[in-house]
């Protein structure tokens, strides 16, 4: 599967490994690794599976995820993120190659894991967001991206907005 998903080259492939009325056996691939989760493929995997209608649960290295269609949105029950080792502020404004005052403290920068392992950091405006870089190239393994956010969204009804700093792939 690793061969075939490194041959596509998409950010993530799909295999349904097996398959019954309500339910189906799902391995996700990036060209470099197995993912036990990621919510865009979850969601395609499910909408191709369902004809978009109905519902199914998915089973994936990370568990069990249901995904439910009502009306041409899907609604997906991810399995639950687990917080890991805060970072300071220094190593957070050197991940996205920003200085430490672009950094927002109020929120700790930290490891997250629901699937792939991200850092996640709260950056202090969204022009900090547009310019959040990757400092240097890393594999292109998905652990270690880093998913930088702020508040205020991109529009009145949102609070938040955010952009995952894709991995610099030597």
């Amino acid at each position: 599967m690793l061969s075939i998903a490194r041959e596509f080259n998409f950010s993530e492939t799909t295999f349904v490994c097996a398959r019954a009325a309500d339910r189906a056996r799902v391995r996700i691939f990036t060209p470099a690794e197995e993912l036990p989760f990621a919510g865009h493929p979850t969601l395609g995997t499910a909408w191709v599976l369902t004809a978009g209608r109905g519902s199914i649960t998915l089973e994936l290295d990370a568990g069990d995820v249901p995904v439910e269609f009502d009306s041409g949105i899907a609604w997906m029950q991810p399995p639950a993120a687990q917080f890991g080792e805060s970072m300071s502020i220094a190593d957070a404004a050197a991940a996205v190659s920003q200085s430490a005052a672009a950094i927002d403290s109020d929120f700790t920068p930290q490891l997250i894991r629901c699937g792939p392992e991200f850092r996640l950091i709260c950056v202090r405006s969204k022009a900090v967001l547009r310019n959040a870089r990757m400092p240097m190239p890393v594999n292109q393994s998905v652990d270690g991206a880093v998913f930088v956010w702020c508040r205020g969204g991109h529009s009145r009804d949102a609070d938040y907005a955010g952009s995952r700093v894709l991995v610099t792939v030597t």
